[in-house]
């Protein structure tokens, strides 16, 4: 009934469709490894446009800062911060005309002459026609025609110099108002030619100094370095750095905008791929265990009809040995039979020998007991026979000892008796009771004698007896003990009999009860031998057990990849974060120390001395806090808190200062840092100032005068009308000038 050849196609397409989700295993893997390999480019792209737009908006950040610096510098020297002077220009229709400095186009190095010669002109109003004005402006102010020059003819050279025109682009304007002025470098050469000239012409040298007939105007020192001219030549300079600045960013950011879109995209098509991998990595474990369980299948049922077939032939071939065997057993049924009747009268003869047996053993273990008793008997009375014997040999030893000594004392009587001079007669008189005495102690003593010599008889005798008993003995203790040997053998046997029975779920007398009558133990075992055969050509017949292995075996394959995914991430991630501590550890040690460095320096100079310190409260650089020690000069105080209001605003102000100094900035504000100072602090704070603005531009907010005269130049509101609050500009230098 195997169908082999439906196995067969059924495993087949089983390995195929195994074989395809493995293929495309394969390429879902190459497609995930190559996104991978572009995440890491687009990644790397990510970061070098985060950084070059970082660095894009940093230099957009400086450039626009130093414009809006000097456009307030030059609204400050072109006067368009004055709200009277731009309310007026409003309702002239004139604030969004330009000034004359900025249209202006002056060859470098030039600035400082022609800002020296045109002078307030530099701030006039430059409109298409001259308007005719019904109201005067609130203060001076100049209007000019910005329209353009032409072709102009230029002045020929006197004295030696250049007219100033020819340096100057610009409006039409410019040649009435450079009339007649000429540029020269050297001053002592103007000077000799200064008197020759004519009315209305002068010399002009490059510092700004001009000389003419009969007068001398020598400019400041320093004023060449703060030229209205030159600063809006920079002003155009930076506005088109910043237009660039501003496009480069926006490049950046678009550029960054993009990557960022990919990465994101890109980043969803490999989530989508690996879900979609996982999913044919799980169709393709569980086709293995398809194609497993059906070559299984398929196996096993060829190894079925193999032995199916092999049994087939043994039962064809045995067949007729069975029906032979069959008449054989039928023919020898009846001798068999004769044989149990016999082996039935045998039984009970063994029986009644095993009656006899155990009846004779009884009798064996009574004559035992009884042997035992007399032996116990026989040795009591061997022990006292043994106790008299001693007994009897001491009085003999005694009767030997007392016969010695009356010997002895025979022999010494004997001997005075000869040295005696008594009579004869006397010594015989008393040698008779002594004589006496020595007979009757020898009778005694041959009394004792037979008394032992019959002891010694009897207990030899009663040794006999003990050793024939014993010897008797011992072939009954061999017998009774391996009489026990064989019952409990038999009783364990029959243990396990009845044990294997109860396990089988039967009872013996079941098993009597069905037992053939000629049943006999070959027969019974030659079966049992068959069954196992036959058992074992059957072979393995739990096919779940082998689907459920290949299914649990892909899956533990599939979950151990994920398991291992898992840990080169983790080893990844704790790798990344390692590296981020020890960075950040490095760059906030490094960071500490600078700071640690500018504090220590800035400190004495702001207290006259002392001394300042930053420490770590914790050894861990990622968790510790910072504890600031500053003992000014004439203290051994052992905190900061006991320090005054004042010099905990000056230790506040070195801190500061060190951390502006870690990342200076181009300008620096301060708003009332120096409120709760004194003059002398104050003093102190001023030379810091003063000291740090050679690098750095400060915009200072204070009401004290010290730092007010730090200052290069004031910016203040005053109120000259009640009610009315005007912003006031002083340049320190033109005041100080204005002053001398």
């Amino acid at each position: 009934e195997l169908d082999l050849e439906a196995a067969e196609r059924k495993a087949a397409q089983s390995q195929e469709q195994h074989h395809r989700l493995v293929r495309e295993q394969d390429i879902a893997r190459t497609q995930v490894a190559e996104m991978d390999a572009r995440l890491g480019e687009l990644r790397e792209r990510r970061s070098a446009s985060d950084r070059a737009l970082e660095d894009a908006r940093k230099l957009l950040h400086r450039l626009r800062g130093q414009q809006t610096s000097l456009e307030a510098l030059q609204k400050a020297a072109l006067r368009d911060d004055e709200a009277r002077m731009g309310k007026w220009l409003d309702q002239q229709s004139l604030a969004d005309q330009p000034r004359l400095a900025q249209l202006l186009q002056v060859e470098p190095g030039y600035e400082t002459a022609v800002e020296a010669v045109l002078g307030p002109w530099l701030q006039a109003v430059a409109a298409a026609e001259v308007p005719e004005l019904d109201d005067a402006p609130p203060a001076a102010l100049g209007l000019v025609s910005n329209s353009p020059s032409g072709a102009m003819s230029v002045p020929a050279t006197v004295a030696g110099a250049r007219p100033l025109i020819a340096l100057v682009e610009g409006p039409a304007v410019l040649m009435a108002l450079l009339d007649g002025v000429y540029f020269t470098d050297d001053p002592a050469t103007a000077a000799r030619r200064a008197d020759n000239l004519k009315p209305g012409q002068r010399l002009v040298t490059a510092d700004g100094s001009m000389y003419g007939p009969g007068y001398r105007w020598f400019a400041s020192a320093g004023s060449a370095g703060d030229s209205v001219i030159a600063r809006e030549r920079t002003l155009k300079q930076l506005r088109k750095d910043v237009a660039a600045a501003e496009a480069d960013e926006q490049r950046h950011r678009e550029s960054l905008e993009a990557v960022r879109t990919e990465l994101s995209e890109l980043d969803s098509r490999r989530s989508e791929r690996v879900h979609a991998a996982d999913q044919v990595s799980r169709q393709a474990a569980k086709a293995l265990a398809e194609r497993e369980r059906d070559q299984s299948q398929l196996e096993q049922a060829k190894r079925q009809r193999e032995s199916g077939e092999a049994e087939l032939a043994e039962l064809t071939g045995s067949q007729a040995a069975a029906h032979e065997q069959l008449d054989t057993a039928r023919a020898s049924l009846t001798t068999l039979m004769e044989q149990a009747a016999q082996a039935e009268q045998r039984r009970n003869a063994l029986q009644s020998e095993l009656t006899q047996a155990r009846q004779a053993m009884a009798e064996v273990r009574h004559q035992l007991d009884q042997a035992r008793r007399g032996r116990q008997d026989a040795a009591m009375q061997l022990s006292q026979r043994e106790t008299r014997l001693g007994a009897a040999r001491q009085r003999v030893e005694e009767l030997v000892a007392r016969r010695r000594e009356l010997d002895a004392r025979l022999r010494a009587e004997d001997a005075r008796a000869d040295r005696s001079e008594k009579p004869i007669e006397t010594l015989e008189a008393e040698r008779g009771p002594a004589e006496q005495h020595k007979q009757s102690a020898e009778a005694e003593l041959r009394k004792a004698r037979e008394r032992l010599q019959t002891a010694e008889v009897r207990v030899r005798e009663r040794a006999d007896l003990a050793r024939k008993a014993g010897s008797k003995l011992e072939p009954l203790r061999e017998r009774l003990q391996q009489a026990k040997l064989d019952a409990q053998g038999l009783q364990v046997r029959r243990q396990t009999l009845v044990e294997r029975l109860q396990d089988m779920n039967v009872t013996l007398s079941a098993v009597r009860a069905e037992l053939p009558e000629d049943a006999t133990v070959d027969a019974w075992v030659e079966q049992l031998a068959s069954l196992e055969r036959r058992i074992q050509r059957l072979g393995a017949i739990n096919l779940a057990a082998i689907e459920e292995y290949a299914e649990q075996q892909a899956r533990a394959e599939y979950l151990d990849a994920q398991h291992k995914d898992l840990t080169d991430a983790l080893e990844q991630l704790t790798t990344a974060i390692n590296q981020i501590d020890r960075e950040t550890r490095a760059r906030f040690r490094e960071t500490f120390e600078t700071v640690n460095g500018h504090f220590q320096t800035r400190f004495p100079m702001l207290f006259g001395g002392g001394e300042a310190t930053l420490e770590l409260t914790g050894d861990d650089l990622l968790e510790t806090g910072i504890r600031v020690m500053a003992r000014p000069p004439g203290k051994r105080n052992a905190s900061i808190q006991l320090l005054s209001g004042g010099e905990k605003a000056m230790t506040a102000v070195a801190l500061l200062f060190a951390l502006f100094q870690l990342t200076p900035a181009p300008f620096c504000m301060l708003d009332e840092v120096d409120a709760p100072l004194d003059d002398a602090n104050v003093s102190r704070y001023c030379d810091m100032i003063r000291h740090m603005s050679e690098d750095v531009q400060f915009i200072i907010i204070s009401h004290n005068k010290l730092t007010m005269e730090l200052a290069d130049r004031l910016h203040g509101v005053t109120m000259q009308e009640p009610g009315v609050s005007r912003l006031v500009s002083v340049d320190m230098e033109q005041a100080l000038e204005m002053a001398g």
